[in-house]
Formats: C-alpha cells, structure tokens, sequence
C-alpha cells in the first residue's frame, strides 16, 4: 500500500510539472528582410538556463520553425550561421507572447581582406555575375568596377537592360566588401527552396564561385539598396 502511495505521488508530481512548463514557439527570422528564414541553422541548440540541461523541441510544419516547452523564464540558444560562425545568445521568454523570434542574420565582421578592397586599392580587375533561376524567373545581373581618373564606379546590368554607371563612396565601397566577405564565409547551403543562385567573382587576385538553392543568403538586395538600383527581388 505505501509503495503504491509513493508511486501516485510520483505521478501527481511530474504530472504537475509538466503542466506547469509553458509551451513556446522559435522562429527563424532574417530581421534585415523582415522575413522567414526557412532553412534551419546548424549545431542548433536550446538550454534552460536553470539546470543547463538542454530542452527538446520538434520542428515545426515550416522548417526554421521549432516548438518547444519549458518553465524556465529564460533559455540559452547556440547555433553556427551560414558562416559556419558559432554564436552564444540569450532569450528572455514571455509566457503572454508564446512566439519568439531569433534573428538568424547575425554576422561577425572578422578582419579578412577582401579581393574588391584590394582591386580598389590597385585599380585592378573586379567582377561579380549572379546567375538566378527559379519557377517563374531567370535572370542574370553583374557588377564590374571602372575607374575613371580618380573616381570608382561599378557597372550595374540586369538581364539586357541598359547599363547603370553607379559612382562609389565609402558607405558603398564598404557595403561591398561585407558582401564579399559575407560571400566568402557561406557555408554553401543546399536544398529547401525553388530558387538556384549561383554567384561567380572574377578578379585580379582570385577567383570564386558558390551555389545557393536554399534562398538563405540574400545580402544581394541590401547591396542593390546601397547602390540605389530598385529592381526588386524577382
């Protein structure tokens, strides 16, 4: 008889608590596009910060989308990038808004010099051609730096429009080489969306050229917004 008691009381207890944890939901979201990111971060992990015990969670029906339940006020997320970059954050949760969001486009600017400042510097060769096929488009845009006298400019043409001569300044010289280096830390996604984009760069001190069908990398459209260039996403 007692060890039945003891037993009820163990049931009555984890049944209570597991009534007690809160269910949440974690987005996946690219913050800068004010968009979903429907391809899932790797090394993706969740801790309560109470125990340090990492809690389980089930995908959602949309990838980048992760339900999970916990009665900690606070959990630990740690995941790698595109970039293959590790990063460490903290989510304070709120049990009247159960849907979190996790701003995936996170970035470390590391100190890598990159082959546009470099052609700058030397007035050399610098081009990049962005092939992009999907359902219902094809199109194919390229970048090639000019000089002129003592000014920079970059050519711009989509497709067989007309060319754009854009005159460059520092705020747009810099947002090119966080492209590139953005460019070159991509952890060539595979897989999980309709659309395939292939980058190819072509310079005086190398070469690079990487596939992205999992539409996660999108920086092209902050840098056509720098450049002022608006032809939209398709």
């Amino acid at each position: 008889m007692l060890k039945k008691n003891i037993f009820l009381l163990i049931v009555v207890i984890n049944t209570s608590l597991s009534y007690s944890q809160e269910k949440y939901t974690l987005n996946f979201y690219n913050c800068s596009y004010d968009d979903f990111a429907f391809t899932p971060l790797s090394e993706f992990n969740i801790y309560d910060t109470k125990t340090g015990k990492e809690i389980n969670y089930k995908k959602g029906w949309v990838s980048g989308k992760f339900n999970f339940s916990t009665d900690s006020p606070v959990v630990r997320i740690k995941y790698k990038n595109i970039y293959k970059q590790a990063f460490d954050t903290i989510i304070n949760l709120n049990n009247k808004n159960t849907s979190h969001v996790l701003c995936i486009e996170k970035f470390k600017d590391y100190s890598l010099q990159t082959t546009f400042e470099q052609c700058i510097k030397n007035k050399k060769k610098w081009e990049l051609n962005l092939n992009s096929t999907g359902c219902f488009h094809w199109d194919n845009e390229s970048f090639k730096i000019k000089y002129k006298k003592n000014k920079v400019y970059v050519v711009y043409k989509i497709n067989k429009g007309k060319k754009q001569y854009i005159l460059l300044d520092q705020k747009k010289i810099d947002t090119f080489i966080l492209f590139e280096k953005k460019l070159r830390l991509m952890n060539r996604p595979n897989g999980g969306c309709t659309t395939s984009d292939l980058y190819t760069l072509n310079s005086f001190y190398g070469n690079l050229e990487i596939n992205d069908d999992s539409c996660t990398f999108n920086d092209i459209y902050s840098l056509k917004e720098v450049l002022g260039i608006k032809n939209g996403k398709d």
